[in-house]
């Protein structure tokens, strides 16, 4: 996650405290935990067709049920959530307030309101924020002097090592038990790069910028996954070998001169196969335009998830209600994006090429995010973006 009041931190991230739990999910269709989605042939939750079945050509597939609810506190600059992030089984957001932002997270398969991280982030401190979490770790950067923290997962950890401070804003990418730190060194910049971080011991040198073909701008945003290394200035993004240190190679380069939000890999995040890079548009104020990379083919030109979707609406009987209206998150090879009206879902095949557009609610939620086993989470905003209540939408 990524923000200051700019960009929310973790992606997903989002929002603050007290919270409401619903009836038990109660999805439409589909076999399996909570009603499962298949991918491919015959659309989900039943019947053949695009749509679905079920309740009618567009009818929704499953029924969300909120858990949390902010308490009003803005979460963001312009009414935008902090990102947040998914493990294997939690979801995790951030939420500001006075004095501190906090971190929480819930299980996904029975949604919890009142699982509080200990780290804790002074709002005067909170000029940049990045999060990351896996299973076995969190890490999280802020501030401009480039502030870093590791803790275990849990609402009982303690910090591990004590908090380093790298006189530049960073960014910070978590995998497995690996932190990675992009780090500008103002005192030999020939040591600029990307370092490992294992406290108490001292960040070891994984990549130079010089080594990536780059410069530090290349670290602004970092993505991992357990061969890669995606690596963002806010306008491009590079790819880099994990396992064979050599040049970054270029994954995105931006089609115009919007700034990169976000990269998200798929889910689970053990998955190598694809990426989203979501850019700052205009027409989708506070999330942004989806492009679709598959990471075996990072010379492939990016795909336009909105122009994509948008077409494939068009031809179906949810029609305009299933147009692009904010980023999404790719589960597998399944694209769960915000519509006008509702959240959607569609196959995504390696080249881009999108198919088999499902609604899943008609509850008008956005920033959706999945955990490995899953479990979609949405929030929806309240009093004009300055709250936020907290969905689980069901298990994919």
């Amino acid at each position: 996650m990524r923000g200051k009041r700019a960009l929310p931190a973790f992606v997903f991230v989002a929002a603050a405290s007290a919270g409401c739990h619903g009836p038990p999910i109660q999805e439409v269709g589909g076999t399996g935990r909570g009603g499962t989605i298949a991918t491919g042939g015959a659309a989900r939750g039943g019947g053949s067709g695009t749509g679905g079945a079920g309740g009618g050509a567009c009818a929704a597939q499953m029924q969300p049920v909120m858990f949390h609810s902010t308490t009003g506190a803005a979460t963001s600059i312009s009414g935008a959530p902090i990102p947040s992030q998914a493990t294997s089984n939690r979801i995790y957001w951030v939420e500001s307030g006075t004095p501190n932002y906090t971190i929480h997270y819930s299980p996904g398969a029975a949604p919890a309101s009142d699982n509080l991280h200990p780290l804790a982030i002074g709002e005067s401190m909170a000029d940049f924020i990045s999060v990351d979490v896996s299973d076995a770790l969190l890490a999280a950067t802020w501030d401009v002097y480039g502030n870093i923290a590791v803790y275990g997962p849990d609402k009982t950890s303690t910090q591990m090592g004590a908090t380093l401070q790298l006189a530049s804003s960073s960014a910070v990418a978590v995998d497995g038990t690996t932190v990675f730190v992009a780090y500008f060194v103002r005192s030999d910049t020939t040591q600029s790069g990307i370092y490992t971080w294992a406290p108490p011991a001292a960040p070891a040198l994984f990549e130079t910028y010089t080594d990536l073909g780059g410069d530090f701008e290349y670290g602004k945003l970092i993505r991992a996954t357990p061969n890669w290394l995606l690596l963002s200035d806010l306008t491009n993004v590079w790819i880099a070998d994990r396992l064979s240190k050599k040049a970054a190679q270029p994954l995105f380069q931006n089609p115009a001169s919007n700034p990169v939000l976000d990269v998200r890999p798929a889910r689970p995040r053990s998955m190598q196969q694809s990426v989203l890079v979501d850019l700052q548009d205009a027409s989708f104020a506070g999330s942004g335009r989806d492009y679709y990379v598959d990471l075996t083919t990072p010379i492939a030109a990016p795909v336009d998830l909105a122009s994509a979707t948008n077409a494939l609406a068009d031809a179906s009987a949810c029609g305009a209600a299933a147009h692009y209206h904010g980023a999404g998150v790719l589960y597998q090879r399944t694209y769960i994006y915000e519509g006008q009206s509702g959240l959607f879902a569609v196959d995504v095949t390696p080249a881009g090429a999108v198919s088999n557009l499902v609604r899943l609610t008609t509850l008008p939620l956005g920033h959706p995010e999945v955990t490995g086993a899953g479990d979609l989470f949405a929030i929806r905003s309240v009093n004009a973006g300055d709250s936020w209540d907290y969905y689980r939408v069901g298990n994919l």
